[in-house]
């Protein structure tokens, strides 16, 4: 599966934001900082075959967070009229 994001995501483990209970860093996956970045999250499983009665196997499962960091840019131009 996958999900498309902006660019300035952080991929978190788990569900408590940016840090934990204790106040520690949360682990993180990875950042995609960059347009058309890719960040494999959870591996998939063996897929079965249900004729000759393979089962397969189970992938990855994981909680994660996706956090955006906002970065605010703005530019202040100053304007000074022509006086004779």
């Amino acid at each position: 599966m996958t999900i498309r994001v902006p660019a300035g995501i952080t991929v978190l483990f788990g569900g408590q934001g940016t840090s934990s209970s204790n106040g520690s860093e949360q682990r993180i996956l990875g950042n995609l900082d960059q347009v058309g970045q890719k960040l494999l999250v959870a591996q998939g499983g063996i897929g079965g075959f249900h004729q000759n009665g393979y089962i397969g196997s189970p992938g990855q499962a994981h909680s994660i967070v996706l956090d955006l960091k906002v970065i605010i840019c703005y530019l202040l131009i100053r304007s000074n009229p022509i006086t004779h």
